[in-house]
């Protein structure tokens, strides 16, 4: 296992996602205060829609990491440069579709939220918030491919964490002359372009004899990237699954939709901060389970899952007993100055702590089905989830709002989650199901016992980000105690083997 690789690609992940954070938190704050509750709703369900048309991208990336793992391991450049010449053909083909559906886009959106904003304003957000998009298919797509194949994911995450930071400051700087809220959004999509440029010169100088130009045979590419139909399955109902809420909430209320979607927008800002980490962190360990998935080394593999299951949870059990606590303070500091919408909503916040636990508990074993390629073998229990999802969200929706969309979502991430667990230990990781569930069960009831501890010292003592950030300090550290005391005391074998493999990377 390249522990050093994993360990790049971590690293990167945690300080990209801190720059993600920083500008997920500091611009749509403005962008409610100088532009509107209107606009960031606008902006956040245009996004969302752009999740659909991103479909067009066909599985193409999972597919194609997988196919490469082997050629990468082994040293066939010949095998490596004809896997990413197909992964380039995909991506212009995607690319051209993307573009037609993207002016479909542009001619129907406006009609559908008609009166809440501006037609040319809305048609131009929808162009500009595409092109990185357009960049991704037509130029980064396949740089990408291989990059996260070889387990150097750390170089996108760097540029990203660069390019982030550059965009946050160059935005504040066009918002405070009060720039079209067009023009701020396009500053993004340039740096993205620049970082693009970066990211090129990178693989072009690393790798050896590397070329997207290799001959294509025709109707060979399903054999060359294989499984790429079903990553598309479980692509579409990843979108579906993560999308649904905020697109339902344009189409289905009515006058108020882009309102309640910049409501939405704000508490789902924290739940996708932290599913945003798990997620890139998941991400980079991919493709080093997936290199031990086609070694076929079973003993490390399983160890390696363990000491990965056992961080994770705990991980999980701080962070969302902290999101619970300062949740609502959080909001109510965040969108203070803004009167166009009613931002407190109690029930709204518990409802969002529960679904980013049920989403972010799967991860472990989900990494485990993605790095051993069993889109075709789980295709039909995702399409569950999103069933779920869609039938549950589209009964409550009228009648409970926002609260209903979520309602929807948690159910159907129950189901999921506890399937990808059940799953994993069946047919990937043997015999780790009730190890897997105690350890949620255990963390989960830690969590439930510091937030009832300490949520009655949190009323009306955050009044402003000095007394939040003091509390969220203080939380943080007593909660991490008490989650690591339990799981040392419940594992000491496996906290030890942490422990001595940490120190072992620090002495490397």
């Amino acid at each position: 296992m390249k522990s050093k690789q994993a360990l790049k690609n971590i690293f990167s992940v945690i300080l990209m996602q801190l720059a993600m954070a920083v500008s997920g938190f500091i611009l749509p704050h403005f962008f409610i205060t100088v532009y509107g509750s209107a606009i960031n709703g606008m902006i956040s369900s245009v996004t969302q829609f752009l999740s659909y048309l991103s479909l067009v991208e066909a599985g193409i990336s999972a597919a194609s990491v997988l196919g490469l793992y082997v050629p990468l391991a082994n040293g066939d450049i010949d095998e490596r440069n004809r896997m990413l010449s197909y992964t380039k053909k995909f991506y212009f083909h995607s690319g051209i579709l993307y573009t037609l559906l993207l002016v479909i886009l542009m001619i129907v959106y406006p009609i559908i939220v008609k009166g809440q904003a501006d037609s040319i304003t809305t048609r131009l957000m929808i162009l500009v918030l595409a092109g990185s998009n357009l960049v991704d298919y037509y130029v980064l797509g396949k740089y990408r491919v291989l990059l996260t194949a070889d387990q150097r994911l750390y170089v996108i995450n760097n540029v990203q964490t660069l390019g982030t930071f550059l965009n946050v400051a160059v935005s504040l700087l066009l918002i405070y002359f009060r720039e079209n809220v067009v023009i701020v959004k396009g500053a993004a999509t340039l740096i993205y372009v620049l970082r693009s440029v970066i990211v090129i010169v990178y693989v072009r100088r690393k790798y050896e004899r590397i070329s997207f130009d290799y001959p294509c045979e025709k109707g060979a590419a399903n054999n060359v990237i294989p499984q790429r139909w079903n990553a598309l399955f479980h692509q579409v109902v990843g979108v579906i699954c993560n999308n649904t809420d905020i697109v339902l909430i344009t189409i289905c209320l009515g006058a108020r939709s882009l309102i309640e979607a910049s409501v939405y927008y704000v508490y789902n800002l924290v739940n996708t901060t932290f599913s945003s980490l798990f997620n890139s962190l998941s991400n980079a360990l991919v493709p080093t389970f997936g290199e031990l998935f086609a070694l076929k080394k079973d003993g490390e593999l399983k160890r390696a899952y363990s000491t990965f299951e056992y961080i994770f949870l705990m991980c999980i059990a701080v962070l969302f007993s902290c999101m619970y606590m300062l949740f609502l303070p959080f909001v109510e500091i965040y969108t203070k100055g803004a009167t166009d919408a009613d931002y407190s909503r109690p029930l709204i916040a518990v409802l969002f702590v529960v679904m980013g636990v049920m989403q972010s508990i799967r991860i472990p074993s989900l990494t485990m089905i993605c790095a051993a390629g069993h889109y075709k073998q789980t295709q039909y229990r995702a399409l569950a989830e999103a069933i779920i999802n869609f039938t549950v969200s589209i009964v409550l929706i009228f009648k409970l709002g926002i609260a209903g969309a979520v309602i929807g979502t948690i159910c159907s991430y129950a189901y999921r989650t506890t399937d990808c667990i059940v799953y994993t230990s069946r047919h990937l990781v043997n015999g780790t199901l009730k190890k897997s569930l105690l350890r949620v069960l255990r963390n989960v009831l830690v969590s439930v016992v510091m937030c009832f501890v300490f949520s009655r010292f949190i009323n009306g003592n955050v009044a402003g980000w000095g007394s939040f950030v003091l509390y969220g300090i203080v939380y943080a550290a007593l909660t991490f105690v008490a989650v690591f005391a339990v799981n040392f005391l419940w594992e000491i074998n496996e906290m030890k083997l942490l422990l001595n493999k940490v120190k072992g990377i620090v002495r490397k």
